[in-house]
């Protein structure tokens, strides 16, 4: 080999430490250590650029995985308003219900009502109103959009979500207070309803009115006494009629009413017949609107032969002349 000629190959002499053992020689071509330098260094630079990187996005790492805990806690929380929007919904549609109920009462039923005013009702008749100026529009971006600057955006998030639920809290307590109060407005409309139709109409036998309810001078001490009853004058044996259908709870002699009959027609409504020659049923029997139910005599304190006739609402004494068609 002369001079100027590059070696081709390289000798490694490995020799035990402190000579114990044989030495041994390795040859290894220039070319081939030359590649596995080579092949080193990529390596390293590959690793270290690794590492870099992973340095690099480990703070970034660090900062979402609260993100990540606040992302999943909105979406759970989204989903809580979601199912009591659900609710609200179907409280709105128990209020409609109630509503058309009320809608389906002719106010001529209800004595000494009309009809309620839109401005006064507690109700409207649009739900919408229940939920007017409620913002539930709240998005949660995804992770792979977030950045550092969304954390101040997830917190503000957080803080309209509160906002949505407190207002659908309050808005289930409201609609669940009208409901309350609509099913008494209907409960007590069906009961006026049911007790005006309760109320008899119909004349009890054909006569001539002599006295009406309310205040008049006694035909017997002249002084002035409540009259609780109308008197419908006609002639001894006249057949006197039930006006409705109901139960016969009174048929007794009383001093003052003579023979009386008392019949229960429900719903606290309660018609009372004096003066009576004869009762044509007793205690316990149901009788039917226009069945024979006495006849027109001069019984107890009268001064003449007639049918004194009352009506009880309640316990209270109400004009009969107000109902009689």
């Amino acid at each position: 080999m002369s001079s100027g000629d590059r070696p081709r190959t390289v000798t490694l002499w490995v020799v035990p430490e402190g000579g114990a053992g044989p030495s041994r020689q390795l040859v290894v071509s220039v070319r081939r250590l030359q590649l596995v330098l080579v092949a080193l260094v990529g390596v390293l630079t590959l690793v270290s650029g690794a590492a870099l990187v992973g340095l690099g996005a480990l703070p970034r790492a660090l900062a979402f995985g609260p993100v990540e805990a606040e992302n999943l806690e909105l979406k759970a929380r989204l989903l809580e308003v979601e199912g009591k929007l659900d609710t609200v919904d179907r409280e709105l549609r128990r209020l409609r219900l109630y509503e058309e109920q009320l809608h389906a009462i002719d106010p001529e039923d209800l004595p000494g009502f009309g009809p309620m005013a839109d401005e006064v009702a507690e109700v409207p008749h649009d739900p919408a109103w229940f939920t007017e100026g409620l913002d539930t529009g709240l998005a949660v971006e995804p992770l792979d959009d977030l950045g550092e600057e969304d954390l101040i955006e997830v917190t503000t998030t957080r803080g309209r979500l509160d906002a949505a639920d407190d207002r659908v809290e309050d808005l289930l307590r409201r609609i669940r207070l009208a409901e309350v109060e609509m099913g008494q407005v209907v409960e007590t409309a069906e009961s006026f309803r049911a007790r005006s139709t309760a109320v008899p109409s119909s004349w009890p036998l054909d006569g001539v009115l002599t006295s009406g309810f309310g205040w008049r001078r006694s035909p017997f001490n002249k002084r002035w006494k409540f009259h609780f009853g109308i008197d419908i004058s006609a002639p001894i044996g006249t057949v006197i009629r039930a006006p409705a259908s109901g139960l016969v709870v009174t048929a007794e002699y009383h001093s003052g009413y003579g023979r009386m009959l008392e019949i229960d027609h429900g719903y606290d409504v309660v018609t009372r017949y004096a003066h009576n020659a004869r009762l044509l049923v007793g205690v316990g029997e149901t009788v039917r609107p226009g069945q024979p139910i006495s006849t027109v005599g001069m019984t107890g304190a009268t001064t003449g032969p007639h049918l004194h006739y009352e009506i009880y609402v309640e316990g209270q004494p109400v004009d009969p002349l107000e109902h009689m068609e």
